[in-house]
């Protein structure tokens, strides 16, 4: 209760309306991945976003793939955008020989705050692709490690739903093996990207501290996994009464990044810290009264 009073307080925008435009008639979008309200034009060529509430210190990340020429070259994608509360745009991007301007982003947005609303930004943000030629060396053949910590929270909250799904009919093998696999497939990418990192005693640049800070997140993604596990092979029984409800929620916060509780390491990272004061404040309370 703390957690959910916590982000009634902590309301920046609401009403948030996103829409991306690609500048290049080459470029078309295939798919939108961390959302579940966007919408394509059939042409590929506009997306609108609908982002009901927006906290303080909240950060919500789209993943958009995009076409060239019929090729898939979502691999290529150096540069990712991430929405926070004051409507500002954080790139990340490594060294590239040349650079695209695929996106034209607007928003429109209302600050209860101020009691305004604003129709569209004053100045859009144009935001390009980093592409590199075939010979050209890369240094890092994972990708951005923000981009693949995403893709992988995606998959666990996509993955994790289908299990709960199947495990419903009764079918727990299958839904074993659909997490065992997702499992797999996330300590594959921890794997690769711990081997981009330096070794020890060497400085950490910008990229390795991004990675770092990724791993930490794949981590807690695979505990989250992990738990649903163990309820589907240790104990069936408790598995109606509680690991269903914890891996269901885990689904939810992993896909809308967005928590009210600090009970695990995914819940702790996407719980404001407006909400997070909130949740220590009662827990001092209760401890004080007891």
């Amino acid at each position: 209760m703390a957690g959910i009073l916590g982000g009634f307080m902590s309301i920046a925008l609401t009403n948030m309306k996103l829409r991306l435009t690609t500048q290049d008639d080459d470029f078309r979008v295939v798919k939108v991945s961390g959302t579940s309200s966007a919408v394509v034009s059939a042409s590929g060529k506009e997306i609108d976003i609908e982002i009901p509430v927006l906290r303080h210190d909240e950060r919500r990340e789209i993943l958009v793939e995009f076409e060239l020429d019929g090729e898939d070259i979502s691999s290529t994608l150096s540069r990712h955008l991430s929405l926070n509360s004051n409507s500002s745009m954080h790139e990340g991007y490594e060294d590239s020989l040349d650079e695209v301007p695929v996106v034209e982003v607007d928003c429109s947005f209302h600050d209860p705050e101020a009691g305004r609303s604003a129709t569209r930004l004053a100045n859009p943000v144009l935001l390009t692709l980093a592409v590199l030629p075939p010979s050209a060396p890369q240094s890092n053949t994972v990708g951005d490690p923000r981009i693949v910590r995403r893709r992988m929270e995606v998959l666990a909250s996509d993955m994790i739903t289908r299990s709960l799904v199947i495990a419903a009919r009764k079918n727990f093998g299958h839904a074993t093996r659909i997490l065992r696999e997702t499992k797999r497939v996330i300590d594959t990418m921890a794997t690769a990207m711990r081997g981009t990192l330096p070794g020890q005693g060497v400085p950490l640049s910008r990229h390795d501290a991004a990675t770092m800070h990724s791993l930490e997140g794949l981590a807690a993604t695979m505990q989250d996994v992990d738990m649903f596990l163990e309820g589907l092979e240790v104990n069936k029984e408790m598995f109606t009464m509680d690991h269903r409800n914890f891996a269901a929620q885990q689904a939810i916060v992993l896909r809308s990044q967005r928590s009210w509780t600090v009970r695990t390491p995914t819940e702790l990272h996407y719980a404001t810290p407006d909400v997070q004061a909130l949740i220590q404040l009662s827990a001092d309370y209760a401890s004080s009264r007891s």
